[in-house]
This record gives C-alpha cells, structure tokens and sequence, in this order.
C-alpha cells in the first residue's frame, strides 16, 4: 500500500496552515513565477532545465500543495468548472419514466468526468423538474461566472435559457438536438437517419405493417418529431402507404400505456413489426404477445430503442438498439473544453450512432450494422428541416 506524507508549514502563531506556492518556491530554491508556470505546463521563451523541474516535483510532493483554485481562477479568468444541466422533463405528477433516464444519467456523467479530470476541470451538476407547460426563465441556480461551459442534457424544448447563457458568453454544448440553437454545438444520435435505416431494414425483410411506438409523457420533443420523419420517409420511398393507427401520438399518462398497446395488437392486418421507442414500455409487449398466444419472431418481430440488462433474459429476448452514453459524455466534454480553450469556434455537431444488440425478437443481420455507423444522408436531413418546420 502506498503512503502519502503530508507535511503542512507552521504559521507564526505556532499552529498549521496549508501550503503555499511561496513555500514551495523557497523548498526548491526557485521564483514562485517558476512554479506556476513547470505545474502548468505553460511553454516559456527560456527553457527550464530538467534537475530544476524534477526539485519543483519534489517541494510540490514534500509540502503537500495543492493550487489555491479561486486565487488561479482570479489570475487566469477561469473556473474550470464545467456544469451539467440534466432537467427531468416530465409532466406534473407523471414521474414513472425517471428510472430509465436516471441510468443513462450516470453513464454520462460518467463519461464526462473522464475527460475533464485528465484536462484539469470539475463537473457541477445542476438538475430539476421542468413540467411540460414550460417557464419563462432560466435556471438561477446556473450563475455564468461560476461555470466556464455547459453541457445541457435532453433539451426540453418549452424552456428557453440558452439565449440569457449564451449572450453571457458561456460555451454551450447540447447533448441531444437542440430545439432553440439548431445550428450549434451538440452530441447526439441521428434519430431522423437511423429510424429512416431501421424501418427500412424491416421492409427489406418483407414487413410493410410496421408499427411504431415512441410515444412520450410530454409533448413530442424534438427527438420524436425526428423519429416520426425517418420512419414516414422510408414508408414513403417503399410506396407503403402510411397508416395513422400503426403510430400513436397519446402521451403517456394521459392514456394507459398497456391500452395503447393492446390497441396496436389488436388491428387488423396486425402489424408484422414493431418498433418500440421506450424500453420501460417493452413489458407490455411482452403480456400481449403471450396474452394472444403470438409467437415471436415467427408472428412478429420486436426492437427495442434503449437497451435494459433484462432484455437478454426475457421470453424472447428482446432486439434492442443501446446508446453509448459513456461515449457521448466523452465527445461532450471535449467539445466543449475545445470551445472554452479556443481550439474550436465553429458550430459542430457529433453524431455517436446506436450499437445494434441482435437477440431472439427481431433479426437484422450485419447489414443493418454496416447501415447504423455511416453518417446521416445530407438530402434526407434537409428534407427533413422542411418538413419539420
């Protein structure tokens, strides 16, 4: 087991104060200036020599110091805090749906933090309800000297502080399509893309009655209405007409959610495929697959949007596309520490694709993989925008 010794210097009145960068500087024999500038790795028009850098290692290790984080914010205009907003934007008094989105939560800050520990940054994190009938202010919690960028979580797009951050000069990183700042900086899948890849897989395979489930508990963010254009656009370039019933638009909670799929699995023609959009849905598939007596895949195939670690062990096992939301976090955080140092200034958007986890409910084969990692059609994007708007 390694031991660290921490030595603290005595003050005049015979008690322990911290160390300081002078105390150091006079351990190694060298200016304060110096010091701050080896542990900053700053570049210098002189260099230092190696045995004067290794003494300053020492006296930093002997003392025990650590940099006094606000007089260094104070010198050098910067926090470096980086803060995370993660809003749960359900309706009032339909909280049922925060489980799953608390997982992937995790996993993003998760993958945020391993990118701004190795650059020298803390994450504070900020979170609070939002109710789907909006608010006309920002976040007070969010103070613009405290942060030197954020990273904004699911934009809900009835809450508009983007602009009162960004006219404060705050480097802003959405991760999930932005509602307010279209043409800014985010981290996201491409749902349009890969609904339009995913329908159009299952028409390949021969389904031209494919129901597809993501309805939402508020009203359709962003993500959904770009869902909803994939799908329709693969339906339309196959000619298969498109059949209102095979997509319903009830938000959750205002509508059972077990009667809303009973209603899918009782239309006739009954749907061949289904493309279910909220995992913590996927069990009331399943009761009326085994309540009609269906047998899967042979009657119907399932696929899941968001993976859950039971899906391998359900009767069939669940089809199920994962975000990598570790991953995400990752980009997100470098982007928006290259913006807050300068090494980026120009909007960037970057797309992490769906990982494809084939199970017994839906087969796809590696062609559909091959589909999932190529980059979103420019065509289909602007189409897209048109219709959308």
């Amino acid at each position: 087991m390694q031991m660290v010794l921490w030595i603290m210097t005595t003050g005049s009145d015979g008690g322990h104060r911290r160390a300081t960068i002078r105390d150091v500087a006079r351990r190694a024999g060298v200016t304060p200036s110096t010091v701050s500038r080896i542990l900053n790795n700053r570049e210098l028009a002189f260099p230092i020599a190696e045995h004067t850098r290794k003494r300053v290692i020492e006296a930093v290790k002997e003392l025990g110091y650590r940099p006094n984080r606000l007089a260094r914010s104070l010198a050098m205009s910067k926090t470096h805090v980086i803060g995370m907003y993660f809003p749960i934007t359900e309706p009032s008094g339909q909280l049922e749906h925060r489980e799953v989105t608390w997982l992937s939560f995790g996993a993003m800050v998760s993958g945020v933090q391993h990118i701004t520990q190795m650059r020298g940054y803390e994450v504070h994190i900020f979170n609070r309800v939002e109710h789907d009938y909006g608010h006309p202010n920002a976040p007070k919690d969010i103070c613009p000297d405290f942060i030197d960028g954020l990273i904004y979580v699911e934009p809900n797009q009835h809450y508009d502080f983007y602009t009162e951050l960004v006219a404060a000069g705050v480097p802003l990183v959405t991760m999930g399509p932005s509602p307010v700042h279209p043409a800014g900086f985010s981290v996201s899948p491409d749902d349009c893309q890969d609904f339009y890849v995913l329908t159009k897989a299952l028409i390949a395979k021969g389904h031209h009655r494919i129901a597809c489930f993501i309805c939402h508990p508020n009203d359709p963010p962003l993500e959904t209405l770009l869902r909803r254009q994939g799908y329709r656009t693969a339906l339309d370039e196959a000619e298969i007409p498109y059949d209102p019933a095979l997509m319903p638009t009830e938000r959750l909670g205002q509508t059972p959610t077990k009667a809303l799929v009973e209603r899918l699995f009782d239309l006739w023609p009954r749907p061949t495929a289904m493309i279910i959009g909220r995992p913590e849905v996927a069990h009331y598939f399943i009761e009326c697959l085994h309540e009609r007596g269906l047998v899967c895949p042979r009657d119907l195939e399932l696929i899941v949007i968001g993976d859950d670690p039971i899906f391998p062990y359900l009767s069939p096992s669940l089809t199920a596309l994962r975000y990598p939301y570790v991953r995400a976090g990752e980009e997100a955080a470098r982007l928006v520490l290259d913006i807050v140092e300068g090494k980026v200034k120009d909007p960037v958007k970057v797309v992490i694709p769906w990982q494809y986890n084939e199970r017994e409910s839906c087969q796809l084969g590696e062609s559909f993989i091959k589909y999932l990692v190529q980059d979103s059609t420019p065509e289909l994007r602007k189409e897209v925008a048109i219709k959308i708007s």
